[in-house]
């Protein structure tokens, strides 16, 4: 089936009714866990490098996506996504 181009927007799932559920559903109120804070739990970094298709040569970033044959991203070195603190 061909669905290049296609796409949905779906919200987010509700949660099943509690009642009749073999396991608690716990919430961040049920248990002592900080909120996510993007400013506080995200470090982000770009990658020193990417590869990209046919050859994998190296680049410092991703080219736009001009076609409908998708990306020339193959793979990238590692990066940083969270931050440093302690207990993550």
């Amino acid at each position: 089936m061909y669905t290049s181009g296609r796409f949905y927007h779906q919200g987010i799932l509700p949660l099943p009714p509690s009642e009749g559920l073999s396991v608690k559903i716990n919430t961040y109120d049920d248990v002592p866990e900080p909120k996510f804070d993007p400013k506080i739990h995200l470090n982000l970094k770009k990658p020193e490098y990417i590869r990209l298709f046919p050859n994998f040569e190296k680049a410092e970033k991703t080219p736009r996506v001009e076609s409908n044959k998708g990306s020339k991203f193959a793979f990238s070195s590692s990066f940083q996504v969270r931050s440093n603190l302690k207990g993550l």
